[in-house]
Order: C-alpha cells, then sequence, then structure tokens
C-alpha cells in the first residue's frame, strides 16, 4: 500500500499531536511528521508528499494546506480546510489534494477476481434495493468482502439507507473521470460513504442519478475504473425494473443477476385473517383480486425474463438467481436457484431520518440463503 507522508507545521502541539493520531487512524496510508514553525525547515528535504500548516503565514511551498480557525475562511480552490471540523472529512481533503498536485494514483493495485452482482425486478415495490442493501451488508460482516453499493435508478436510495456526510460524491467523481484527471478518481475514499458495517457508496448528486446520463462507452470506462481500482471486491448494482441502454449493459457484465419478484409486494393481510374481519362475499372479492395481481406478476416476471435473453442472451439465465422476496413464514423456495426471503417488517427501522435494516432476524436469515446461493463459501 502506497505510503503518503505529510509534514505539519503546527503552533498549538497539542492540536497537531491529537490530528495525526486521528488522521492515521482513519486512514492507513498516511504518516505524519511533526514540525515546529520556528525550525528552519527544508521543504524539499524532508521528503514530505504534502504540508500542512495549522496557522496563516508567508513564504510557504506551492500547493501547502492550510488550516484555518474559522469556517468561513475555508476555501477549498485553495487549499485551506477548516481546521475544527470533522478529522475524516479532513482526510477525505487531504487525498483530494494529493491526487490533484501530485498526480500520483493513491490505488494503484490491479485487482482481479472482482465480483459484479446485479440486483433486477420487473416491477416496482418488491424490495430490490432493501435486497441489494442487505447483501452488500451481509457480505461486509459476515463475510469480510470490501463491497460497493452502486444505484442505477433514476432517484438513488443511498441516503435512505446510508448517512451522506457532506463532500464530493458520484457527480464529482465523473467529472474528474472524464475530464483527463482520473488521478483525482483514485483518491476514492473521498467520494463515498459507508454504513454502520463499512458498506461504501458514492456520495448521491442533486437531482437525477447521473449516471443515467452516461454513454456506454463512458459507464464501461466508469466500471472498468471500480473493478482495475483495487478497493473492491464485490460491486452490488442496484439496478431495480430500469430497461435502459445502460441498465441491460450492467446486466451483461455481472457474473451473476439476482432477479427478485414478489406475490403481493406485502400490501394485504393474509386472506384466512380476512376471513374473520370481513362478509364471505368480501372476502371471495379479496381472494379474486389476489389471484389477479399474483397471475399478473407472474406474467410481468416471465416477460421480463424473455427481454433479459432478447436482449442479453440465451445463457443470461443461467446466471440468474430468483428471489421470492416478501414471503410468508414458513413459505418454502421452489426450485433450484431459488431463494425464498419472509416479509419481516420488523427487520426494518427508522434510524435519525434513515432505515436501518437488521440482518440477524427473519428477513436476515433470508439474505444469508441468498449469499450462499451467490457466492458459495
Amino acid at each position: 500500500m502506497e505510503k503518503i507522508k505529510l509534514a505539519l507545521v503546527a503552533e498549538d502541539i497539542d492540536y497537531a499531536m491529537a490530528l495525526s493520531e486521528s488522521l492515521m487512524s482513519i486512514q492507513a496510508r498516511f504518516s505524519v511528521e511533526l514540525f515546529d514553525p520556528d525550525d528552519h525547515i527544508d521543504f524539499t528535504a524532508c521528503g514530505a508528499d504534502l504540508i500542512i500548516f495549522d496557522h496563516p503565514g508567508t513564504g510557504r511551498p506551492d500547493d501547502h494546506i492550510e488550516l484555518v480557525a474559522k469556517e468561513s475562511q475555508a476555501d477549498r480552490n485553495h487549499f485551506r480546510f477548516f481546521k475544527y471540523g470533522s478529522s475524516k472529512i479532513l482526510a477525505n481533503e487531504i487525498l483530494f489534494v494529493y491526487g490533484a498536485v501530485r498526480g500520483r494514483n493513491v490505488i494503484i493495485p490491479e485487482k482481479t477476481g472482482v465480483k459484479m452482482y446485479a440486483f433486477v425486478s420487473a416491477r416496482g415495490g418488491v424490495g430490490c434495493t432493501s435486497v441489494a442493501v442487505a447483501y452488500a451488508q451481509e457480505s461486509v460482516r459476515f463475510r469480510g468482502r470490501k463491497v460497493l453499493y452502486l444505484s442505477l435508478e433514476d432517484i438513488e436510495s443511498t441516503e435512505q439507507y446510508m448517512y451522506a456526510e457532506e463532500g464530493k460524491g458520484i457527480t464529482e467523481f465523473l467529472y474528474y473521470l472524464f475530464s483527463g484527471r482520473e488521478h483525482i478518481c483514485s483518491c476514492i475514499e473521498d467520494f463515498v460513504c459507508s454504513d454502520e458495517y463499512g458498506t461504501e457508496a458514492f456520495r448521491p448528486g442533486k437531482g437525477l442519478n447521473p449516471l443515467r446520463n452516461l454513454t456506454a462507452e463512458e459507464f464501461d470506462k466508469f466500471l472498468d475504473f471500480l473493478i482495475m481500482c483495487g478497493r473492491y471486491m464485490i460491486i452490488a448494482v442496484d439496478i431495480g425494473n430500469s430497461l435502459n441502454q445502460l441498465s441491460m449493459r450492467a446486466v451483461d457484465r455481472s457474473n451473476t443477476i439476482c432477479c427478485i419478484s414478489a406475490d403481493r409486494a406485502g400490501r394485504r393481510e393474509d386472506p384466512g385473517e380476512l376471513w374473520l374481519l370481513e362478509g364471505s362475499n368480501d372476502l371471495v372479492s379479496e381472494e379474486n383480486e389476489e389471484y389477479e395481481e399474483t397471475a399478473a406478476a407472474d406474467c410481468r416476471q416471465e416477460s421480463y425474463e424473455r427481454y433479459l435473453k432478447y436482449r442479453i442472451g440465451e445463457d443470461v439465465l443461467e446466471k440468474s438467481v430468483t428471489v421470492k422476496n416478501l414471503c410468508g413464514a414458513g413459505e418454502e423456495a421452489c426450485g433450484k436457484g431459488t431463494v425464498s426471503i419472509e416479509n419481516d417488517p420488523a427487520s426494518f427501522t427508522a434510524h435519525r431520518g434513515r432505515t436501518r435494516i437488521s440482518i440477524d432476524k427473519s428477513f436476515g436469515l433470508g439474505i444469508k440463503e441468498l449469499a450462499d446461493e451467490m457466492e458459495p463459501i
């Protein structure tokens, strides 16, 4: 792993010691050496990749970083950052400056064996995103994988499941990637957020997902960069029910396709309970509606699979895993390569405006079965 040597010139030695310890704990690539501003420092001879000052001054090297005491004084364009803010954000800013001024990739080694898994559905409301996020969390938490969750939805769901603190995200990443400044993209930590388990995702852009505006060639370059960067072992692509060119390209390039469906999308009570609550005529009506909806869902699923074979090829279903989501308790999967996931509302809780998924309950048992099917241990 490439080390980044930082020279921290500090008037406040206590602050400098605390900051250096925090930075090195957040980013293992950092090596921090402290200097007293009264010393006559030969910045060329010290061998530092970046020079950081915790105070204002003149006669400094080009492209140095200055930490300012007031947030209003911060200016990213001139590498001035707020010194009393989040250490994690500051670490990301340092990585960004390193890539910008040194022109060197932070993430160099080519990673082989990266798996890309596509999560698709024939219609909305079947829990495609929940399954994709939960699978990523299962892989990180219990299988030791480094996972990137990647949303191709028009409106990304990332912030529904992760706290995307302020910082650069997918919009800025794409700008640098396609403007001849790939070396900045190599500091990928600067563009992603993560959940409590360590699953990573790009911070979403404002408005529609900017990935949707890419050409097929640009999308391939984007995926190639993620695969070759050496940071991830698994890329979980949340496609949903989209059938556009980029979605089909992601499906084609994926190692495994997870096709998610649900008979009732969890919207109705069990018909047996309805009998106790309503008259028999109403019950028959409900059962008929249930049957009609199930039949329509099956028809839509078959049409979707035929379309995949038409666009991708006959072998597309050979690399597919079928997921029956929102199943009743005890409902078993039918056939090889099929996984049932129980409808378990208790596995989903609201936390600070976000949805937290528990993979330790009934829903999580189905996710574990899915993980075993997709990537046997």
